[in-house]
């Protein structure tokens, strides 16, 4: 039998082609770490097994491994160690080996702290998540004072970046910051 992502891919080759719906729940939570993801250290890494440069992070254990389009080093990993998801480097998508499909870090929220810190360190500012208010100065309700909150935090981690840098410590303070937020939405 024929897995989905191999009969979209022949659907493809034969000139076709194929939408991606990614899942919004997982049987696979346990596949995600809650060790800090040290964003700016998995940008620079290379495959840990072949060296290859176009890589995917295990969620679980945070190994750097090449794409199934390279090496398929990734993919080896997720059935020789039952380490379901990854996350691509080149579009910080997330794949679920154990289901063979995308994720949605939007619907999922313990995908939002790995997918956070690969953003940050990707594009310089955090995520903007769909349905998140928008900060309102001025007007004094309980909302507002976790917004006055998160516009804080958001700017303790751009001065923590600042004074640490590449410095472990910007990585655990930011993921720290980043766990709090997502510990209030």
């Amino acid at each position: 039998m024929a897995s989905l992502y191999e009969e979209e891919l022949a659907a493809a080759s034969d000139g076709g082609g194929f939408q991606v719906y990614p899942k919004k729940s997982t049987p696979h939570l346990d596949c995600i770490s809650t060790d800090p993801l040290d964003g700016a250290k998995a940008l620079s890494a290379v495959c840990a097994r072949c060296g290859e440069d176009e890589v995917w992070i295990c969620l679980q254990c945070h190994a750097a491994l090449c794409s199934r389009y390279k090496n398929g080093c990734a993919k080896k990993h997720a059935e020789e160690s039952n380490h379901h998801i990854a996350v691509s480097l080149s579009d910080l998508s997330v794949w679920d080996f154990g289901q063979d499909c995308y994720l949605d870090v939007y619907a999922i929220p313990k995908l939002r702290a790995p997918y956070s810190a690969l953003h940050l360190a990707k594009f310089g500012e955090a995520p903007k998540f769909p349905g998140a208010p928008v900060l309102e100065l001025g007007a004094p309700t309980a909302e507002n004072d976790f917004l006055k909150a998160t516009d804080a935090v958001t700017t303790a981690v751009k001065a923590y970046k600042e004074l640490w840098g590449d410095d472990p410590r910007y990585a655990a303070a930011r993921e720290l910051l980043m766990a709090i937020l997502e510990s209030k939405t």
